[in-house]
C-alpha cells in the first residue's frame, strides 16, 4: 500500500520516488544495508528490527554462557568504540547501519524483561521450579481448580 501511495499520491522522501531496487531492497528487509529511495520513511526500523532478531539465539546463548553484565559489555564496547573513533567523535547520522548501533538498546530491554521474571522455587510447578513466578501462580491456580493456596 506504501508502494502505490507513493508512486501515485505523494512521494515518501526527498530521495525521488520508489524504484525496481526499493522494492528488492525493502522486500528482502536489506535496508539497514543498502540504500534505496523509501516507500514509507518509517520503514527503516523494519530491516533493523530483522537485523536484531537474527541475532538473538546469539545475544541469548552470551547471556545465558557468562551473564548479563558481559552481554552488555560485550555490545556496548563496539559502539563505544566506534563512536570514539569517528571523526570529531561524532558518528554520521543518517547513515546506515544502525543495528550495531541500537544493539545495546535492545540488550538493555532483554536484561530488563529477564531481571523482571522472578523466579520461583516452588518445586510444584513444571520445569522444577523454573517458570517465572506469573506463569507459575496461573499453572497452580489453573491446576487447583482456582485456588492456588497462596
Amino acid at each position: 500500500m506504501s508502494l502505490i501511495i507513493s508512486w501515485f499520491v505523494v512521494p515518501a522522501s526527498h530521495f525521488g520516488p520508489p524504484t525496481g531496487s526499493s522494492i528488492l531492497v525493502y522486500g528482502l528487509l536489506a535496508q539497514d544495508m543498502f540504500t534505496a529511495p523509501t516507500p514509507n520513511g518509517a520503514f527503516w526500523s523494519i530491516g533493523v528490527e530483522a537485523e536484531l532478531y537474527l541475532l538473538f539465539p546469539l545475544l541469548l546463548f552470551v547471556w545465558r554462557r557468562w551473564g548479563a553484565a558481559v552481554l552488555v559489555v560485550c555490545v556496548a564496547l563496539p559502539v563505544i568504540g566506534r563512536g570514539l573513533m569517528a571523526a570529531g567523535a561524532s558518528p554520521v547520522e543518517g547513515a546506515n547501519w544502525l543495528a550495531p548501533n541500537l544493539a545495546p538498546v535492545f540488550v538493555a530491554g532483554m536484561v530488563g524483561a529477564g531481571s523482571s521474571l522472578r523466579r520461583t522455587e516452588c518445586g510444584v510447578c513444571p520445569g522444577g521450579g523454573s517458570l517465572s513466578w506469573p506463569l507459575c501462580r496461573s499453572w497452580l491456580s489453573a491446576s487447583s481448580g482456582g485456588r492456588s493456596g497462596r
